[in-house]
């Protein structure tokens, strides 16, 4: 696949994919080992995909950082078990910078409520909510949307995604560049906080 890949392809590693690895079990060693045989056999990774264990609202941080290090990843997506992974909002940074984003909201079923909506839903939550932020300078305007696989089609995410982009208020692009535009926005708060020089 990457031999063909295109600049508009990209390739995201899942970390709790075989047997649902939960990161936050492993011992610190195993995790190192677990993030540097996979970037051996992948090579660095732009996005990991972590599935937080059941019960667990927002990622533990130092077990994300510990996988980064090893992985060399641009960031990741952390999603709740249950809820349509869509459990956490984030986002948030590690101590590297590296952005961590998760899901206001996502396309599982026919559903009119979040967190588990249909494309009406959908296209409801991001446009005609008003409490959602919407400036790009706003990290809290990012969102990632899973899709549940079981009950939506493909046809379901471009209905969805044309209606979004017709509406003029929401932009879709794909996770990596919202991973890259938070990893801008971090450094732009980072910045900001430190102190100016004489």
């Amino acid at each position: 696949l990457r031999k063909t890949a295109t600049v508009n392809d990209s390739f995201v590693a899942a970390p709790s994919g075989v047997g649902y690895n939960y990161l936050e079990m492993m011992p610190p060693a195993a995790r190192r080992a677990h993030a540097a045989a996979t970037r051996k056999l992948w090579g660095p990774h732009r996005v990991v995909n972590v599935i937080g264990l059941p019960g667990l609202q927002e990622p533990e941080l130092d077990v994300l950082q510990d996988y980064a290090k090893e992985s060399m990843c641009s960031g990741f997506v952390w999603y709740t078990f249950g809820e349509g992974y869509a459990g956490w909002v984030g986002p948030t940074w590690l101590e590297d910078g590296t952005p961590v984003v998760g899901a206001k909201v996502s396309l599982w079923g026919n559903g009119s409520k979040p967190p588990m909506v249909g494309v009406d839903g959908l296209v409801h939550y991001f446009v005609n909510d008003t409490h959602l932020p919407v400036d790009p300078e706003d990290p809290r305007s990012y969102s990632v949307v899973p899709v549940g696989v079981w009950s939506n089609t493909v046809a379901d995410i471009v209905r969805a995604t044309k209606r979004l982009e017709e509406s003029g208020k929401v932009r879709v692009v794909h996770v990596s560049e919202i991973l890259e535009r938070l990893r801008e926005l971090g450094r732009t708060r980072q910045a900001r906080r430190m102190p100016k020089s004489n």
